[in-house]
């Protein structure tokens, strides 16, 4: 065989291993860009189900401050019905003494204390008692 036929088939063959080294080099980044792709894949549905359990937790949250805001206003209604009824019960007491003092102008009020009344607050038995205690009161 001549030089110049061995040159060419060592030629042919390290073009061929080149190819062949080529082809399993693009097989495998292909594979890899598979496996990235599956991957990627993955944590993008990880991420939408994460994201959905922030959303159901963000609405039931807001559920929950929905019923917090009606429960309070409910309530505020509630004490405005109570002070309006307190205010009428008010004005109807006040009524009720303007028309007992008319009818009847010389009868004690029972809120003040009359004159000369013992006041049960300085002779009831604790006081006493404490008055004797200390001297000089």
């Amino acid at each position: 065989m001549s030089t110049e036929l061995i040159v060419v088939l060592v030629i042919i063959v390290v073009l061929i291993a080149v190819a062949a080294w080529l082809l399993s080099r693009r097989r495998g980044h292909s594979a890899a860009r598979r496996e990235a792709a599956v991957q990627e894949r993955e944590q993008a549905a990880a991420a939408e189900r994460a994201a959905e359990r922030h959303r159901a937790e963000a609405d039931e949250r807001a559920a929950q401050a929905r019923h917090a805001r009606a429960t309070a206003a409910e309530q505020e209604a509630e004490a405005e019905r109570l002070k309006a009824t307190a205010g009428d019960e008010a004005a109807a007491a006040a009524e009720r003494r303007r028309t007992a003092d008319t009818l009847h102008p010389d009868a004690p009020d029972p809120a003040t204390p009359r004159d000369g009344a013992p006041d049960p607050d300085r002779t009831g038995p604790d006081v006493v008692a404490d008055d004797q205690r200390r001297p000089g009161w």
